[in-house]
C-alpha cells in the first residue's frame, strides 16, 4: 500500500496514544459497562415483549421448526431456497439461521427472538473491532460502541424475529474485510468480503438490489491496478455465492417479485414517467431527511416505538460532517474505505424509494451502519477541532438519549406495541381454549393469517391439544366449539350477538383482552 494510503487508512489499534494509566482505566470501564447493559437490555424479557408475535415471526419461527425437525418447510418442500408463505417468499439466511438455533437451544420464544439478539451481537461485535482499527481517539471507540448499542433502529429489530436482521453480521463482516484488504492486500479477506455481501443478497428483499450495488461501489471506489487481484477475488466470489439466486431468477422470478409488484408505483398505468421520477426523488429524500433519522422515525410501531428518529440525536448531528469531512479533506479523499462509506450511504434508499411506503425502516436497514460509521469520522473531526471534551460531551449526549430511549422501550412501548403486533393474548387464548372446548377449538379465520399463528402456537403446547384446533369463521361455529379470535370488532358486546354460547373471545392489544383473555361467555 502506498503512503499516501496509508496516512488516509487511520490508526489501527496499535497506534492508540499511551496516555495515563487512570484515562485507559475509565475508558475500559466506560467500555464493559456499555457492553454489558446493552447485552442485558437486548435480552432482558425478550420473549414477551414486544408484547404479541406478529404473523410474520410465526411464520418465520414455524418454517425455521419444520426445517430443524424434518429438513422440509410448511408446504413440505425439501432444503428450499426460499420459503413461501402468505403473498410473498420469505428470505433463507435468517430461517436457516434460526433452525440452527433451535437444534442448539430449542424450540421456544424465547430462542425465536434471541436468533435477532445474536444477530446483532454478532454484527456489533464485528463493527466494534472496525472502529478500533479506524479511530485511536477514545471517546470515538467509546461512542461507536454506545451506538452500536442502543440505537433505536438497531435496537428495535434486533428484539424482534424479522428476516432484516440477518443483514446486520453480514454488511459488518463485508465492511471489516474490506478495510483489512485496503490496510493489506490479502486474497483471504478479499474472499470473505465477497462472500459476505454475496449472502447478502439471500438475507433480505431489498438486498436483492442493494448487494450488486455494493459491489460495484467497491470495485469503483478501491480500483487500483495493483490491488487487482484482490479486486477479481472479491467480485469473482460474489458472483459465485449469487449463482443460486440468479439460477432461481431464472425459473421463479415472479415468485421474489409479486410482493415488489404490490408495493411499488412503478406499474402504476396511470402515473406519468416523469410523476415516478418524482416518486422516487421524493421517497429518497425522506430517508435521509431529519425527520426520519432523527425525529420521528419509521411511523410502523412495529418497526419503531415511536420515541425519537431511527438513530440517536448525537449520529444525525454528526452524520453530516462526516460525508462533509470526506469530501473536504484531501487525505479523506484518497481514503478510498471512506469513499465506499459515502457512496453505500448515497445507495442505500435506492430500493426503500421504488416503494410507495414512507419511511419504511426495515427496506432502508443497511443505511443505519454507515451512518454510524460515518457519524464517528464526524467526532472524530470534532475532537480534532474542537477537543476532546467536546467528543466527550457528544459521546455523553448519546448515552443519555440512549437511556431515555430503554426507559421509554420498557415502560411506554409496551403498551403500544400490544397494539401494534395485533395478536397479544393469542397464545394464551388458544391454551385456555384447548383446556375447555369440548368439540373443537375454532381460530377465526377473518384475522391477520391465524392459520400461521395456530401452527407455531400449537407446536409450542407441552401436550397435544385434545381436540382439533382449525381455522374457520363464525358462522362455522358448532355447539361446544370456543372461538379465538383477535378481531378489534369483537371488542364490542354488540358485536358478540349471534354468536354460540360458550365461546372465548380473545381481544388483542385491547384494554379488553386481560378481562376476556380466557374467559368463557
Amino acid at each position: 500500500m502506498r503512503k499516501d494510503e496509508q496516512s488516509a487508512a487511520g490508526a489501527t489499534g496499535a497506534d492508540v496514544p499511551a496516555g495515563g494509566f487512570a484515562a485507559r482505566g475509565a475508558f475500559a470501564w466506560a467500555s464493559a459497562i456499555v457492553v454489558v447493559a446493552a447485552i442485558a437490555a437486548h435480552v432482558y424479557r425478550i420473549a414477551d415483549l414486544p408484547m404479541g408475535f406478529y404473523p410474520d415471526e410465526s411464520s418465520i419461527g414455524w418454517n425455521a421448526w419444520s426445517i430443524a425437525t424434518s429438513g422440509r418447510d410448511e408446504h413440505g418442500d425439501a432444503w428450499p431456497l426460499y420459503f413461501r408463505a402468505f403473498g410473498e417468499y420469505k428470505n433463507p439466511v435468517y430461517i436457516y439461521f434460526l433452525a440452527l438455533v433451535y437444534k442448539l437451544l430449542g424450540f421456544s420464544l424465547s430462542t425465536t427472538r434471541l436468533a435477532s439478539a445474536f444477530c446483532w451481537l454478532a454484527g456489533s461485535g464485528v463493527l466494534a473491532a472496525l472502529a478500533w482499527r479506524v479511530f485511536e481517539q477514545r471517546s470515538v471507540r467509546l461512542y461507536v460502541l454506545v451506538c452500536l448499542a442502543f440505537t433505536p433502529w438497531l435496537f428495535a429489530l434486533s428484539r424482534i424475529s424479522f428476516e432484516v436482521i440477518s443483514v446486520y453480521p453480514l454488511l459488518a463482516l463485508h465492511l471489516y474485510a474490506v478495510r483489512r484488504v485496503l490496510e493489506k492486500p490479502s486474497i483471504a479477506w478479499a474472499i470473505v468480503s465477497g462472500l459476505a455481501i454475496g449472502l447478502a443478497a439471500y438475507a433480505y428483499s431489498t438486498l436483492r438490489l442493494l448487494a450488486p450495488l455494493y459491489v460495484i461501489a467497491v470495485l469503483f471506489c478501491a480500483f487500483d491496478t495493483r490491488r487487482w487481484r484482490e479486486l477479481l477475488a472479491f467480485a469473482a466470489t460474489a458472483a459465485l455465492t449469487a449463482l443460486p439466486l440468479a439460477a432461481y431468477l431464472a425459473t421463479h422470478a415472479a415468485n421474489l417479485a409479486a410482493r415488489f409488484d404490490i408495493l411499488t408505483y412503478l406499474h402504476d398505468p396511470t402515473l406519468t414517467a416523469g410523476a415516478k421520477a418524482q416518486y422516487f426523488v421524493g421517497r429518497y429524500l425522506e430517508y435521509l431527511a431529519p425527520s426520519f433519522l432523527a425525529l420521528d422515525g419509521d411511523p410502523n410501531l412495529r418497526h419503531h416505538t415511536g420515541f425519537g428518529g431511527e438513530l440517536l440525536l448525537a449520529t444525525a448531528l454528526l452524520l453530516p460532517v462526516g460525508v462533509a469531512r470526506a469530501f473536504a479533506l484531501r487525505a479523506a479523499r484518497r481514503d478510498p474505505f471512506t469513499r465506499l462509506l459515502v457512496a453505500d450511504l448515497a445507495l442505500t434508499p435506492i430500493a426503500a424509494a421504488l416503494t410507495l411506503d414512507h419511511g419504511h425502516s426495515l427496506r432502508a436497514f443497511p443505511l443505519v451502519v454507515f451512518a454510524i460509521l460515518l457519524s464517528a469520522y464526524g467526532l472524530r473531526w470534532t475532537a480534532r477541532r474542537f477537543g476532546a471534551t467536546t467528543s466527550a460531551a457528544l459521546t455523553a449526549a448519546a448515552a443519555l438519549q440512549a437511556a431515555l430511549y430503554l426507559h421509554d422501550y420498557f415502560v411506554a412501548y409496551p403498551a403500544v406495541s400490544a397494539r401494534a403486533f395485533e395478536n397479544f393474548g393469542f397464545r394464551e387464548s388458544l391454551e385456555r381454549a384447548a383446556s375447555i372446548a369440548q368439540n373443537r377449538v375454532v381460530v377465526d379465520g377473518a384475522d391477520n393469517q391465524p392459520y400461521i399463528g395456530a401452527l407455531f402456537f400449537g407446536a409450542l403446547r407441552p401436550q397435544k391439544a385434545r381436540v382439533p384446533i382449525v381455522v374457520g369463521d363464525v358462522k362455522s361455529l358448532l355447539p361446544g366449539d370456543v372461538l379465538v379470535f383477535a378481531d378489534p370488532r369483537f371488542a364490542h358486546p354488540d358485536m358478540r350477538e349471534g354468536l354460540p354460547a360458550q365461546s372465548l373471545y380473545a381481544v388483542a392489544g385491547f384494554d379488553a383482552a386481560k378481562r376476556d383473555l380466557g374467559a368463557p361467555y
